[in-house]
């Protein structure tokens, strides 16, 4: 009994220090800046909004939006994303163009197979070849036309990095921490 006592009294004076601390940092420990775009959601409110960052504050970030500057408090903040440039979409059009490139060179392997030997035993190897050959075409065709668009980079920012809470339950206290990793 004393030791869960004992327990209940070091989490309940470590915790409220911890987020103390982390309140304190404000978004001091974000990763952006003045000058820099973020995509943000407000609790409750619908939709993403998309600004530039004019001034930070303890507790709150100032963001020059379409409809002018406005102030918001890092304490109603769902999700906070920051711009970090663009990129092509060369990776995913090779993935696209690999697929029906592989299945083609495949059904022509199989084919070619069948035709020479007269039967379709021993096609597994003509059709992984083919369907290797075909994907490698097509892939180097998808990964150039993704070179032609291009995609925003988003970063996930989170204005809390320590979420501390504690809860009072029968017979005690449940106490839960939250860390959010970038």
């Amino acid at each position: 009994m004393r030791r869960s006592l004992a327990a209940v009294l070091v989490i309940s004076l470590t915790f409220p220090a911890a987020s103390l601390r982390a309140e304190e940092a404000g978004v001091q420990g974000l990763p952006f800046s003045p000058g820099d775009r973020i995509r943000y959601r407000i609790h409750g409110a619908e939709g993403r909004r998309v600004g530039e960052v004019l001034e930070l504050g303890p507790d709150s970030i100032l963001v020059q939006s379409a409809g002018g500057p406005v102030r918001v408090p890092t304490a109603s903040l769902d999700n906070l994303d920051v711009f970090r440039g663009r990129r092509s979409l060369a990776r995913e059009g090779a993935i696209v163009g690999f697929v029906p490139g592989a299945l083609f060179g495949a059904a022509l392997g199989a084919l070619a197979a069948c035709m020479d030997q007269g039967n379709c035993s021993g096609a597994g190897g003509p059709v992984i070849l083919g369907g290797f050959m075909g994907g490698a075409v097509t892939a180097g065709a998808g990964a150039l036309v993704g070179l032609c668009f291009k995609k925003d980079r988003w970063e996930r920012a989170s204005p809390r990095r320590v979420r501390v809470a504690l809860v009072p339950v029968r017979g005690g206290l449940a106490g839960s921490v939250t860390v959010a990793l970038p």
